[in-house]
């Protein structure tokens, strides 16, 4: 995720943030890319450990990134490699929430 979407919403209690990453060996490892981010968002998963199981669950690819976004009952409502386009939807959901 870039930074612009995830700022905004880091400390909001209805919002979680994990990173899914599918990097195969040889690549950073998960403790490398974490400490590339914010110490708020401290899960980040490497899916090419668990056989691209998350990507599997959600119809995702290797290619990057993906924006999900899913609802308190991790139903997904929302799935886009915009980033513009996940900022909106999940603008859009939070106020229907309020």
């Amino acid at each position: 995720m870039e930074e612009d979407i995830i700022i905004p919403y880091i400390d909001h209690p209805n919002v979680a943030i994990i990173n899914f990453l599918s990097d195969a060996p040889g690549g950073y490892s998960c403790g490398a890319w974490g400490s590339k981010g914010d110490d708020r968002i401290p899960l980040i998963v490497n899916d090419y450990d668990y056989g691209q199981m998350f990507g599997n669950w959600f119809g995702i690819s290797w290619s990057s990134p993906w924006y999900l976004i899913l609802d308190e009952n991790f139903v997904l409502k929302y799935k886009t490699q915009s980033e513009s386009e996940a900022k909106e939807y999940l603008e859009e959901f939070l106020s229907n929430m309020e």
